[in-house]
């Protein structure tokens, strides 16, 4: 259990240090995220507002090939059925096992990078509570390294635009154009159309980085400053 004196990512680390196995359930302000272990590695994790977002995104980046058609005939349980619709879409060969690692792990290191600076409410372990993903496991120590890095990357990029916010609520930011002229006075006609649709409020940071095939560090550089001129 999660003790005053410890953070969430020590904890994290503590679990992968004893090799646990099982699951964790961390939660804050009416949301709730699930993280899977295997043997001290993250094996997956869902949860929080976007959970279904996530998944769709991250399938359809790793698997271009992704069709609606793909639920015909597609049974899978309430719970799990994140982890269980891949596997089925294995089993058909619509999609490879690459494809599978790559859509897992990424799905991983999104809720790890959300959860780093978490302010967790409520945090309970349960042993032995397994997921049916075997594909890849992530090490924990890389995940954290990794989401530390980044956000060192847009802290740098955003200096005092970004004071407003914690690093867990950047990329979901869903960024609404309210000076149309002062936005056209900064870009290219092309960039500005392509700017104009995706800022309706209605897509994240994160959305924008996959359908761009761009970086989330990428994304922020091109449009934080934008953000704040309006």
């Amino acid at each position: 259990m999660l003790t005053q004196a410890q953070s969430l990512e020590q904890y994290l680390l503590t679990l992968s240090q004893k090799r646990r196995t099982g699951e964790l359930v961390v939660g804050s302000a009416g949301e709730s995220w699930k993280l899977y272990f295997y043997s001290g590695r993250l094996i997956y994790a869902t949860g929080g507002q976007h959970s279904v977002r996530r998944w769709y995104r991250c399938l359809r980046r790793y698997s271009s090939q992704f069709s609606s058609s793909w639920f015909m005939g597609m049974r899978t349980p309430d719970d799990y059925w994140e982890v269980d619709f891949i596997n089925q879409a294995i089993q058909r060969q619509y999609i490879s096992l690459e494809q599978a690692k790559a859509v897992f792990q990424s799905i991983v290191n999104e809720v790890v990078l959300t959860l780093v600076d978490y302010p967790a409410d409520d945090v309970q372990w349960h042993p032995n509570r397994l997921v049916a993903q075997q594909l890849v496991f992530v090490s924990v120590q890389q995940a954290l390294v990794r989401s530390q890095k980044l956000y060192r990357q847009w802290q740098a990029i955003g200096g005092d635009h970004l004071t407003t916010l914690l690093p867990h609520e950047l990329p979901y930011l869903s960024p609404v154009v309210i000076n149309h002229r002062g936005l056209r006075v900064h870009l290219s006609t092309a960039k500005y159309d392509r700017l104009t649709r995706w800022m309706q409020g209605n897509i994240t940071l994160w959305d924008m980085a996959a359908q761009a095939q761009r970086s989330l560090p990428e994304i922020i550089n091109l449009l934080v400053p934008l953000i704040y001129q309006g």
